[in-house]
């Protein structure tokens, strides 16, 4: 099985974080979104976090034909939390 082959299915990568909860908060956001999102190595990161960059950082991997979806998902996320667009007005 290759690097980003998991289950039988390649997968591509849509992020690249530096620390494990970083990432898992990606697959939250493309899951909400209804994109299917794996992180490799989960569960080396989640026993020893500074194994990240021996396996190539925190990586945030989705099928191929979700990969363009799934970066204007992040892409839309990320601006919100950098203009302060949140939905939790009082």
């Amino acid at each position: 099985m290759s690097e980003t082959e998991i289950a039988g299915r390649d997968w591509v990568e849509a992020a690249s974080c530096t620390w494990l909860h970083e990432a898992q908060l990606l697959v939250s956001v493309l899951g909400a979104a209804g994109i299917r999102a794996v992180i490799p190595n989960v569960h080396i990161l989640a026993v020893q976090p500074l194994y990240a960059n021996l396996v190539g950082g925190v990586r945030v991997l989705v099928p191929p034909d979700d990969l363009a979806r799934a970066r204007e998902v992040l892409a839309a996320a990320n601006a919100g939390q950098e203009t302060g667009d949140h939905d939790d007005a009082v």
